[in-house]
């Protein structure tokens, strides 16, 4: 009878053993980092190039450590399965900027540029001749995301979002932080 107890024991530990194993790659395959193994990190930076939405975006992770913790995995998970989402709403807020009366960060952005990029450099960036829209909405459909920073370590200033007209024209951005759901915090001009 011991002998049996024994055994019960021993395949219970080892269903146990190979549940946390699975659970562990399970958790270590992240969308858009599928191949990096979370919890040995040799680095604490790691950068990505995708494609989502049909735009190039360069996604960086920077943790404080190599060593995430499953919180900071966990939220890192979900945050990524929901950044095309957050994409739409930043996009969103971008806009409705743009088509706001009020100054604004985006419609700065937008007045800075078209007074301050020679006209012959504007001119391969927006097409003067089509009449059919104004030259402050050409240039602002020209305004792409690039890049998005995550920093799993820091809850209320989650990512970072930075969009531009072209870096061959400014060095100037403009930025939307949001927390670690998404939440807009706010929106600046960053260089």
């Amino acid at each position: 009878m011991k002998r049996i107890l024994y055994i019960l024991y021993a395949l219970f530990f080892i269903g146990c053993s190979e549940t946390n194993s699975a659970q562990t790659k399970k958790d270590l395959s992240m969308r858009y980092f599928e191949s990096v193994n979370f919890k040995n990190l040799s680095d604490g930076y790691l950068v990505k190039s995708v494609e989502i939405d049909q735009q190039n975006i360069n996604i960086d992770l920077n943790f404080e450590n190599n060593k995430p913790t499953d919180n900071q995995l966990n939220s890192l998970d979900l945050f990524l399965n929901q950044l095309s989402k957050i994409i739409k709403i930043n996009e969103t807020k971008i806009r409705s900027e743009f088509v706001s009366s009020v100054d604004n960060v985006v419609n700065e952005y937008i007045s800075y540029h078209l007074s301050e990029i020679p006209k012959d450099e504007l001119h391969q960036l927006i097409d003067y001749n089509n009449k059919s829209k104004s030259d402050r909405l050409k240039l602002f459909e020209k305004i792409k995301l690039t890049r998005v920073g995550i920093y799993p370590q820091d809850n209320e200033r989650y990512a970072i979002f930075d969009y531009t007209i072209g870096e061959k024209y400014t060095q100037y951005l403009i930025v939307i932080t949001t927390d670690k759901n998404g939440k807009i915090i706010d929106v600046t001009t960053e260089s």
